[in-house]
Parts: structure tokens; C-alpha cells; sequence
């Protein structure tokens, strides 16, 4: 099962700002992320006069087009959260990060500004794990279970390092040794490591499927 976290809250509440740069994050680490997410209000990829709109327009239940860069899928319908989760774990993927879908059992984040206006959407959800906010001391956040700063998007990712990347993924065994001394390495000190490590190696011709390797590196100048 690919770990996932889910960013939920009203709108204009920041969360999209967040996701980004959480991502942007952790993809730096070397973390590959599928995103899913949730638009209420409907979207628009596929554009009248198109040769993709044309075959849909012809009667084509689903549509896929592919490039040298990048393919997607145009069908009509709302997909199921199961079958979204199915695609976007195919391949080689560290976690999945949703925005949206509230009402899922799926463990959350939520987004708060309490300048905003609304309510938090999802305090005393047993699937809540933390809430995102500038106002720590609103009386509206009693109930969280955790509250972290939603202006320090390294700490946001710090916890979801801890509380879904180190939980959810079986424990890497990384040996580190330093000068002759062997290091001890807590849990999510491996898991840094390994998937820096791991971010490297993919871009490296021949080592892109590794998964045991050894390095040595020389201070010494």
C-alpha cells in the first residue's frame, strides 16, 4: 500500500499554496508524488476544435493521448477515489497527495485561516491527523489532535516524513559509518537517507532499479 495524506479544507483557505510547496519539498528529496485532486466546480482539459475533443464530440467513451512528454485521459463522469488511487500508484511511486475529498476515511490534513471566515470542515474526524494553521489559539481548533504552523511548509512535510512516509514504507536497513565508527540511524533518519539516495540513483544510467547499494565517500583533501 503507497502512503497517502490528504489536504482538505474550504476554500480559499490556502490549501493548494501548501500542497505545492509541500511537494515541491519532498520531491527535492528525491520523493516521487502523485498528486490527486478534487474540483468541485468542474474543469476543462480537452478544448473545443481539438482532435482529442473531436473523437469525444464523434462518440469516443474515453480518450487518451499520449506524447513523447506526458498522457492523460479524457472521460466523462466522476471517477471513483479507489479507482484514482489505483492509477495514481502505478510506477514507481513514494506517496500519493490528495487535495480534496474530505469525506474519505483517508488519513488528513486539514487547512485552516480562521481570517477566512468558515468553519474547519473535518475537527472530530477519527481520520484528522493534524491541522494547518496562523491561528493556533482559535477556540474552533480545541479539538485538533496536532496543530502545526501553516507558514512552515518544512515542518508540514517533517510530519508527514514522521507520521505517513516512516509508518506506511517497510524500515530501510542503511548502515552508516563514519571514520571506522558505525552510526546508529533512528527511523526517520533512514528513510532520509535511503531516499536521497534513492533520488540520485535514478538519474544515474545502469542504477535507476537498484535497491541495495554501497557508497564511500572521501573528505580528505
Amino acid at each position: 500500500m503507497i502512503p497517502v495524506i490528504s489536504f482538505v479544507g474550504s476554500s480559499n483557505s490556502g490549501k493548494t499554496t501548501l500542497v505545492e510547496q509541500v511537494i515541491k519539498i519532498l520531491s527535492d528529496k528525491g520523493i516521487r508524488i502523485s498528486l490527486i485532486k478534487h474540483d468541485a466546480h468542474g474543469f476543462e482539459i480537452d478544448h473545443e476544435g481539438k482532435d482529442t475533443w473531436r473523437h469525444k464530440k464523434a462518440g469516443a467513451v474515453r480518450v487518451l493521448i499520449s506524447s513523447p512528454a506526458k498522457y492523460a485521459m479524457i472521460a466523462d463522469g466522476e471517477a471513483d477515489l479507489g479507482d484514482m488511487l489505483y492509477m495514481a500508484g502505478d510506477g514507481d511511486i513514494d506517496l500519493i497527495v490528495i487535495e480534496g475529498y474530505k469525506s474519505s476515511s483517508l488519513p488528513k490534513i486539514e487547512v485552516f485561516r480562521e481570517a477566512n471566515g468558515k468553519k474547519p470542515v473535518c475537527t472530530g474526524h477519527a481520520s484528522l491527523l493534524a491541522v494547518a494553521t496562523d491561528t493556533p489559539d482559535s477556540e474552533q481548533l480545541k479539538s485538533a489532535p496536532m496543530l502545526l504552523d501553516i507558514n512552515d511548509p518544512q515542518a508540514v512535510v517533517r510530519f508527514i516524513e514522521e507520521r505517513i512516509l516512516c509508518e506506511e514504507k517497510p524500515f530501510p536497513f542503511v548502515s552508516l559509518v563514519a571514520d571506522g565508527k558505525k552510526i546508529d540511524l533512528n527511523r526517520f533518519a533512514s528513510f532520509s537517507l535511503a531516499n536521497t539516495l534513492k533520488g540520485y540513483l535514478k538519474s544515474l544510467k545502469g542504477a535507476e532499479d537498484a535497491v541495495e547499494f554501497e557508497i564511500k565517500v572521501s573528505m580528505k583533501k
